[in-house]
């Protein structure tokens, strides 16, 4: 049975590495929506082996105050490129089961709306690897 080509493109897909007691961690990743009609992401789920939750955020500044929320759906047009990094968009796992190490690899699954599903597999990075990109990224 031939699969239905992808109607997201995920590239630069990555999970930062955690230390041994932690409870979560944040993933990085651009999204490209490939096809000719706008693309909603409901959510995304991990392996109940690695982590009890998974979903979309963002990083959101209000009055100076630096929150993170959670991101219920996001809408892609037709072309649309969307970055998810740190200081902005991005995924988090909650409740996790192990510490992620680096060259660990966890599969993600985005969920579409009315669309099939796209898994992705994001390697961890070093944590230090988010801290130079953000600070690189605000010089």
């Amino acid at each position: 049975m031939a699969q239905q080509p992808s109607q997201i493109a995920i590239s630069d897909s990555y999970l930062s590495a955690t230390f041994p007691m932690a409870n979560s961690a944040a993933g990085y990743f651009t999204l490209t929506n490939t096809s000719d009609e706008p693309v909603v992401v409901t959510g995304i789920s991990v392996s109940s082996t690695i982590a009890k939750g998974a979903s979309l955020h963002e990083t959101v500044v209000d009055d100076e105050i630096v929150s993170m929320r959670p991101l219920h759906k996001l809408t892609l047009n037709a072309g649309q490129t969307v970055r998810f990094e740190a200081g902005g968009k991005h995924i988090m796992l909650t409740g996790l089961n192990k510490p992620l190490t680096v060259k660990m690899t966890v599969d993600v699954t985005f969920l579409l709306g009315n669309r099939p599903p796209v898994s992705q597999t994001f390697q961890v990075h070093p944590a230090e690897h988010d801290k130079a990109k953000s600070q690189h990224d605000h010089h």
